[in-house]
C-alpha cells in the first residue's frame, strides 16, 4: 500500500469534545497513529479550526479542487447540526467532492444517536450524512479505549482511509497520464444548460422567502413598540399576555419563512456540485464569454439580493427585544427555536451563494484586464 501526502479535516463541535472528556481528540490521535503504523506514511489531521493552519490549509485545498488527497471527517452528533461552522464546512466540502466524483473522501463518524437522520429528512444537511456510508461509532465510544473492540474500530477506520486514499491517488495519477479522453469531458455549455433550467424555480423560492420576511417585519415592528411602552421591568401578567399575542401572530409567518428558507437552502446544496464544475472550467478562459456570463447571471442576482436584504432586515433585530424573556415563556422559547432554525438554513445558503459570486467575479475580472461592465442592471 502506497499512500503519501494524505491529510484530513477533523470537523467536530468543541462542546461535544469537552462533554466527552476530550474523547473526540483522543480518537483523532489514535487514528493518525494507526494510519502511520499500517501504511508507514503520515496522516496530517487538522483538528482545530481556530488554528490559522486549519484555515489556510482548508482554503488552499478547497481552492485547488482537492488536488491533493484530502479527507473530511465530520463527527456526527445532534449538536453538530446546530453549529454554523460545522454545517458550513460539511456543505462546502461535500459540494466540492461531489463535483469531482470523489464523495468517498467524506467519511462521517456517527458518534451518538441523531434525531431525524434520514435520507428524506427535512434538513438537507442531515440528509447528506444519511445518504453516505458513515462509520457507526455509537457503541464503540462506550468501550474502553484500550479494549480489543475499540482498537479494532480504530484500525478499521485507519485502513479505510488508507484504502480510499490509495484508490483516489491512483485515479488522479491515471488522469494526469491522460487516461481520461478530453473528448469525453463536458464543455461549459453542456454543464450550463441543465443549470439554466433550474435557475427560475430557484429564484422563485428566494422570492417567496423574501416576501414572507417583509410580512414578518410589518407585524413585529408594532409589537416591539408596544413592548417598549410596558417599561424596562413590566409586570408579569401584561408581559405574558403581550408575548402570547406576539407568538400567536408571528409564529405562523416564521414557520412559513422556515419552510421557504429550508427549500432555498436545499436548492443551493443541490446546485452546488453543478455550479462548482462550471466555475472550475472558467479558470481556463482568459476572457469572459458573454453567453456564459448571461447564463450565470441568476447567481449574481441572488447574491446581490441577499447582500442588500441582509443590510435591511435581520432576524436578530426582529426578535432581539424578546431574547431576554426566552427562558420565561414556553411559547416564546418555541418561537425562538424556529427563528434559530431559520438562521441556520439562511447561513447554509448564503455561504454557498457568496462563494459562487466571488468565483464568478474572479472570472469577470481576469488578472491584467479591465473590469467587465456590469450588465446586470
Amino acid at each position: 500500500m502506497s499512500v503519501s501526502g494524505v491529510a484530513g479535516f477533523w470537523s467536530y463541535s468543541h462542546d461535544d469534545d469537552e462533554r466527552d472528556g476530550h474523547g473526540l481528540l483522543r480518537l483523532a490521535a489514535r487514528i493518525r497513529d494507526e494510519f502511520a503504523l499500517v501504511t508507514g506514511e503520515s496522516l496530517t489531521l487538522f483538528v482545530d479550526r481556530n488554528d490559522i493552519t486549519w484555515g489556510d490549509e482548508w482554503r488552499r485545498r478547497i481552492d485547488t479542487a482537492l488536488a491533493e488527497t484530502t479527507f473530511f471527517i465530520p463527527i456526527i452528533t445532534p449538536l453538530y447540526f446546530k453549529r454554523d461552522e460545522c454545517r458550513r464546512e460539511l456543505v462546502s466540502f461535500v459540494g466540492q467532492a461531489e463535483s469531482l466524483g470523489a464523495i468517498e473522501l467524506v467519511m462521517p463518524i456517527l458518534y451518538v444517536d441523531v434525531p431525524e437522520l434520514a435520507e428524506d429528512g427535512t434538513d438537507e444537511v442531515r440528509a447528506l450524512i444519511a445518504r453516505m456510508q458513515y462509520v457507526d461509532w455509537r457503541k464503540l465510544r462506550l468501550s474502553a479505549e484500550d479494549s480489543p473492540e475499540y482498537r479494532q474500530g480504530v484500525n478499521s477506520l485507519a485502513a479505510k482511509l488508507a484504502e480510499v486514499g490509495n484508490r483516489y491517488e491512483h485515479s488522479e495519477s491515471q488522469q494526469l497520464l491522460g487516461a481520461q479522453d478530453e473528448s469525453d469531458q463536458e464543455g461549459l455549455l453542456d454543464l450550463l444548460a441543465p443549470l439554466e433550467d433550474k435557475f427560475p424555480q430557484w429564484l422563485e423560492i428566494l422570492d417567496d422567502a423574501e416576501a414572507a420576511d417583509r410580512q414578518l417585519d410589518a407585524i413585529i415592528d408594532p409589537y416591539n413598540d408596544r413592548l417598549k411602552k410596558l417599561g424596562p421591568t413590566p409586570a408579569s401578567g401584561p408581559l405574558l399576555n403581550h408575548i402570547r399575542s406576539v407568538v400567536r401572530d408571528v409564529e405562523p409567518i416564521v414557520r412559513r419563512i422556515l419552510e421557504d428558507t429550508k427549500n432555498f437552502s436545499t436548492s443551493c446544496i443541490e446546485l452546488d456540485p453543478l455550479v462548482l464544475r462550471i466555475l472550475r472550467k472558467l479558470e481556463f478562459f482568459s476572457e469572459p464569454i458573454p453567453i456564459i456570463t448571461r447564463g450565470l447571471n441568476p447567481i449574481e442576482v441572488a447574491a446581490r439580493r441577499i447582500e442588500e436584504y441582509d443590510k435591511e432586515f435581520s432576524y436578530s433585530e426582529y426578535i432581539s427585544a424578546y431574547a431576554k424573556y426566552k427562558g420565561l415563556s414556553k411559547d416564546l422559547a418555541r418561537l425562538m427555536r424556529l427563528v434559530e432554525a431559520v438562521a441556520r438554513y439562511r447561513n447554509d445558503a448564503t455561504s454557498l451563494v457568496t462563494n459562487w459570486h466571488e468565483e464568478i467575479q474572479k472570472y469577470m475580472k481576469p488578472p491584467g484586464h479591465a473590469a467587465t461592465p456590469d450588465t446586470r442592471k
